[in-house]
């Protein structure tokens, strides 16, 4: 199942600075996250009930960024 998944994966690009890039990584990896994982899950934030299933689902476990 596991291969089949992989065969099925879509690539997602943003434009955007090497600072933003940077910068996001650096955050999302001080809270537990990889650059994927924070983009998805910003993504999910939108309000959109079903995205953020699908999100959750995709990502494989519920995970939360810390509120400030």
């Amino acid at each position: 199942m596991y291969m089949k998944d992989k065969a099925t994966r879509l690539r997602l690009q943003i434009d955007t600075s090497k600072e933003v890039r940077d910068y996001a990584k650096a955050y999302a990896y001080q809270n537990g996250l990889s650059l994927n994982e924070f983009v998805l899950l910003a993504i999910s934030d939108s309000g959109d009930g079903k995205l953020k299933k699908l999100v959750q689902d995709d990502i494989g476990k519920e995970k939360t960024l810390p509120k400030k």
